[in-house]
């Protein structure tokens, strides 16, 4: 059997070994913890981008409908202008006639 010598060094061993595991637990859930936190931070920033995404598809969207819309009233007032001149020719041509008859 072993002495009781041998016995209080293989307790005091096992104690220092358990010591160091406790610690490297210990450092463990620190870190743990730490990713956590990260990970909240990270989730949060995730969507702020998302929304930040949304908000400029949406800019882009309505900035084309505005070129859109402005390109069209760039036709419309073209065409406008077409009519406008084609009744004042008509105008003038109905005057004439009126005079030369």
């Amino acid at each position: 059997m072993a002495s009781l010598t041998e016995v209080n060094v293989k307790v005091e061993t096992m104690g220092k070994r358990l010591d160091g595991i406790e610690k490297s637990q210990h450092v463990l859930k620190e870190k743990a913890k730490k990713m956590k936190a990260m990970e909240k931070r990270l989730s949060a920033i995730e969507n702020c981008q998302y929304f930040l995404r949304k908000r400029d598809k949406k800019q882009y969207v309505m900035a084309t409908q505005l070129d859109a819309i402005e390109k069209g009233q760039g036709v419309m007032k073209k065409k406008v202008r077409r009519m406008a001149r084609k009744l004042k020719e008509k105008v003038f041509d109905n005057q004439d006639m009126g005079f030369n008859s």
